[in-house]
């Protein structure tokens, strides 16, 4: 989804552009965890309503949201500017010649397998995937374990789902921020360099301290590495 969404902005956006919007919407991940503490927190007080436990109304409710957005982006994204509704004739003629004088466009189409050929051919492709892969593993480890890991620490329940908010609140700030340095000094890959090492940092306090401060302070720093890195 990463890939495809950055692709779709590029459509849309300069490249001096992508990187603040990409930013925005990698945020919404982490807004989303920290929202999603919350909601599950509430939700979970519905335990017993229609003879189902808390769990499951988190699983039916959260579930049947994303289902209507699902349908609901059938109507409202649009694959080119050209084709966009809610744009005039003259805007979209706009937002085409900012790309064209950018040089990017629409390379989907009139597309030469010969440019997929020479990627699978090169080394780089492989690398990068690599680096992604390193990316990707620790982001969906935390959002995934950080409950359990706030639950390691000797918290349970409600208590537990609110205090996974804030190092999600604390990533979203860190990705906008990291996006809009980066698109305006084009520093891509010393912000990079710069949020792992904060990531690694928090994930090292996590493993190594038995301290509660420490550990949540971990959660803090692997946040605030692993979403900005992902995003650029």
């Amino acid at each position: 989804m990463a890939t495809g969404v950055t692709y779709y902005l590029s459509c849309w956006y300069k490249s001096s552009e992508i990187g603040v919007r990409t930013a925005t919407f990698f945020s919404a991940a982490a807004i989303a965890g920290s929202f999603g503490g919350l909601l599950a927190a509430a939700i979970a007080l519905m335990d017993g309503i229609g003879g189902r436990p808390g769990w499951a109304w988190i699983f039916i409710i959260e579930g049947l949201v994303t289902v209507l957005a699902g349908f609901a982006s059938w109507w409202l994204v649009f694959d080119w500017p050209e084709t966009a509704r809610f744009l005039s004739a003259d805007d979209k003629i706009r937002v085409q010649r900012r790309l064209v004088t950018d040089r990017q466009g629409k390379t989907a189409e009139g597309f030469d397998k010969r440019y997929m050929y020479e990627a699978l051919k090169d080394w780089k492709t492989y690398g990068y995937m690599v680096i992604y892969m390193g990316c990707l593993v620790p982001l969906y480890a935390f959002s995934l374990f950080l409950p359990t890991i706030v639950q390691g620490m000797g918290y349970t329940g409600t208590q537990a789902q609110l205090l996974t908010v804030p190092p999600y609140v604390c990533a979203a700030v860190i990705t906008i921020a990291v996006g809009f340095f980066a698109d305006h000094t084009r520093y891509r890959g010393y912000c990079n360099m710069a949020t792992v090492t904060v990531g690694m940092i928090g994930f090292a306090l996590l493993l190594s301290s038995s301290n509660i401060k420490i550990q949540y302070a971990g959660t803090f720093l692997g946040a605030a590495g692993i979403y900005p890195t992902v995003r650029d």
